[in-house]
């Protein structure tokens, strides 16, 4: 019962949309703009850099804030974990918007992920960093990160169970990307190159 009160909670806390609060603040709809989601990428695409630091903040720390509070109160850093994949969806599909226009759950992901996994998580960062510049884009690089996330893990030897979280984080990713372009797979004339589009690059072929 406590368990089941805490991934509520977790998912309460990731469903706090901080992106389409500061749109509002701005008097924008982050949800009506740009990507039309309320991560981080539409924000700084809609209302600037300042704007999406904030929001990006606000959102890594959804991913902490859930599992601080069961670590403090006794919870098992494994039984802790599953508040934070609750906030990922939380975030991903919000409840006060009806459980849309989430976005990604990226940086949800990634204060998660910091929070027992602070050196590979650091490390991973900075090349999604450095490919983004390359690039360009984020979207090929972010799915690197967390496809890479689970291997770096067992490379710094760290207990099976945080791989675990990983491949779940990756996993989650993943079908969040699917999920969204569902429309456009079953239209496209090409389903197998609009999901590789999609899986890649965020984006499915209607063509």
């Amino acid at each position: 019962m406590k368990i089941s009160f805490f991934i509520l909670l977790g998912y309460l806390i990731g469903s706090i949309p901080s992106g389409y609060i500061a749109g509002k603040i701005k008097g924008i709809d982050v949800t009506k703009e740009g990507f039309r989601k309320i991560g981080t990428s539409n924000i700084y695409r809609t209302l600037g850099f300042l704007p999406a630091v904030i929001v990006f903040f606000c959102d890594f720390m959804k991913g902490i804030i859930p599992i601080f509070i069961m670590g403090s109160l006794g919870f098992s850093e494994p039984l802790a974990s599953l508040s934070g994949l609750a906030a990922i969806c939380g975030h991903n599909w919000p409840i006060w918007l009806g459980f849309k226009g989430g976005g990604r759950g990226a940086s949800t992901s990634w204060g998660v992920l910091y929070y027992f996994m602070p050196c590979e998580t650091i490390i991973l960062f900075v090349v999604f960093a450095g490919l983004s510049g390359i690039k360009k884009s984020s979207p090929l690089p972010m799915l690197i990160f967390f496809l890479l996330m689970p291997f770096v893990t067992r490379l710094f030897h760290e207990p099976l169970w945080m791989m675990n979280l990983a491949f779940g984080i990756f996993a989650l990713f993943l079908f969040t990307r699917i999920i969204s372009g569902v429309g456009a797979i079953r239209t496209s004339k090409f389903k197998t190159k609009s999901i590789l589009n999609l899986l890649l690059f965020d984006r499915a072929n209607r063509g």
